[in-house]
């Protein structure tokens, strides 16, 4: 396993870890989608748009607070 290698996956298992740890939004915000199920279905479609969402999350967690 090449050293990129290795950091990409660690990269998407604290990814991971963050997104499942990460409250739902209030259902005051309306109906929104719970990211953690969000991210499920997308690496059940393909892992490379499961990665690709997974750094937007956590993008998105991390600006959030």
């Amino acid at each position: 396993m090449a050293t990129g290698d290795v950091a990409l996956t660690y990269e998407l298992i604290s990814t991971t870890l963050l997104i499942f740890r990460s409250p739902a939004p209030p259902l005051s915000q309306g109906p929104v989608i719970n990211p953690a199920l969000l991210f499920v279905f997308a690496m059940a479609v393909s892992p490379a748009v499961g990665a690709f969402l997974a750094i937007f999350i956590k993008r998105r967690l991390e600006r959030r607070g």
